[in-house]
């Protein structure tokens, strides 16, 4: 590239000197390579590579042909890649089924946790609704019949039975053979707490 750009400079006459100086160094620098090519051309295969020195080593430590000491490397080599394949896959594998693991763990305490609350908010909710219906009852405020009650507390009627169930329980009301129910009176407000 040098010798053209030169010759192309002299045919524009913008220099004059110092060109067949130039000329002479690369002329210099090409047999200098070309020689340096034939040297490398001249060693022998085993010495031209890392891994074909390293299979011409193994082949004369051996005694072997070089082809064998190829093949037998070859074969060394895939193995090798074969059990570390193997001992990755096993390893992903494993960080798979632990992730899966986790994850089931961390949702089973998640519904757990919303289990308990789900109980916690029942139960609270059901003390609030039987101490509204102990207090309504008890203050003669309404009949002890479960369409006043519901009516008066705005409830449904599984909410309306569950109090009802309550107060039987706990012997604020008692039924009757006819199946109405009839307010017992008064009951210290303590046990409806302990009761709940």
């Amino acid at each position: 590239l040098n010798n053209i750009a030169a010759q192309r400079y002299i045919q524009l006459n913008r220099i004059a000197t110092g060109v067949s100086r130039i000329q002479k160094e690369n002329a210099l620098l090409r047999d200098q390579q070309l020689a340096l090519s034939i040297e490398r051309d001249n060693l022998p295969v085993a010495n031209q590579g890392s891994v074909i020195g390293l299979i011409g080593s193994l082949a004369g430590v051996l005694n072997i042909e070089p082809k064998t000491a190829q093949l037998g490397l070859v074969i060394f080599l895939s193995v090798l890649l074969d059990l570390f394949a193997a001992f990755f896959v096993g390893l992903i594998g494993e960080e798979i089924r632990f992730t899966r693991t986790l994850k089931s763990q961390k949702l089973e305490r998640r519904h757990e946790k919303s289990i308990s609350n789900h109980y916690e908010i029942t139960a609270s909710r059901e003390e609030a609704l039987l101490q509204k219906a102990v207090n309504l009852l008890s203050s003669g405020e309404v009949r002890c019949t479960k369409k006043a009650v519901s009516d008066k507390l705005l409830l449904n009627s599984e909410d309306t039975d569950q109090v009802f169930t309550q107060l039987l329980t706990h012997g604020f009301i008692s039924q009757k053979a006819n199946r109405h129910f009839i307010w017992q009176g008064s009951v210290d407000h303590a046990v409806v707490d302990k009761a709940a």
